[in-house]
């Protein structure tokens, strides 16, 4: 056997070290790289904030928030987007108010103050702004007055009665920010919507008003950019939210007293 000499050695070694380096080069600059039989590729991770100093932490990275369909589409046509539930609403509105601004989508938001998930299905009204304004997609905020609720039987009944009411339009349901520990509400509709159709907003962090429970307008403003992120990039049925470039607004907001 031909002894291997210290030349020999070395320019192996060299080689050894070299090929991953190209590998990783190239890899870095065309997001996949071919080697033989292997194939390094670039992962595709939803979108994230990353916050300054003195902003809230919103970071996105959780499984939850991960694709439920790697094949599913973006539906890029324009849509009828009814946007309702709690106080919640508000805040999000105003921000949501630019991305039908930006995106050609037309929008009704309906806020009932004090509302719950109870109320939302003993009554008519989610069928009633359905048939007015014949939704193709709705998105609701509700179970923020619900955190410490301990009936939670009947809010799962009225979670499925309220999704029963919705029927076959695509739908999502964003989960109230939460300023405390919930009793399971957040569990119980994530149960009934699916997870490509609930939004974990209590993984998010954010500033608060004085009551302590809402958010700030900026922080409003952070919650539903990145809910946007999750609906073009995540959701079980995606449309076209791209992230608005001026202040313009469109849309209209209805709002309902709290019931006596």
């Amino acid at each position: 056997m031909q002894e291997k000499t210290p030349d020999r050695l070395y320019i192996k070694l060299v080689g050894i070290f070299l090929i991953p380096l190209i590998a990783i080069t190239a890899y870095s600059f065309v997001g996949e790289f071919t080697l033989g039989d292997f194939t390094l590729q670039q992962a595709k991770i939803a979108s994230h904030f990353k916050p300054k100093a003195d902003e809230p932490d919103i970071s996105l990275i959780d499984s939850t928030l991960l694709s439920v369909s790697d094949t599913a589409v973006v539906d890029t046509t324009a849509q009828r987007i009814l946007l309702l539930g709690d106080s919640m609403v508000e805040g999000l509105s105003k921000r949501m108010r630019n991305y039908a601004a930006e995106n050609g989508h037309e929008l009704l938001n309906v806020i009932w103050y004090s509302s719950s998930t109870k109320i939302w299905a003993q009554y008519d009204t989610l069928s009633h702004y359905i048939r007015q304004f014949d939704p193709t997609y709705i998105m609701l905020c509700l179970g923020g007055n619900e955190l410490s609720v301990r009936d939670l039987d009947k809010r799962d009944e009225a979670i499925q009665t309220i999704i029963s009411k919705i029927g076959d339009r695509p739908f999502i349901w964003i989960g109230p920010p939460n300023w405390k520990q919930d009793t399971g509400i957040n569990e119980l509709i994530k149960k009934n919507a699916g997870a490509g159709r609930y939004y974990p907003s209590k993984r998010l962090t954010y500033k608060r008003k004085e009551d302590g429970a809402h958010p700030v307008q900026e922080s409003s403003n952070q919650w539903m950019d990145s809910v946007a992120v999750w609906v073009a990039d995540s959701a079980a049925y995606r449309i076209r939210m791209v992230p608005p470039q001026s202040t313009e607004q469109k849309g209209r907001t209805v709002i309902l007293s709290p019931l006596k």
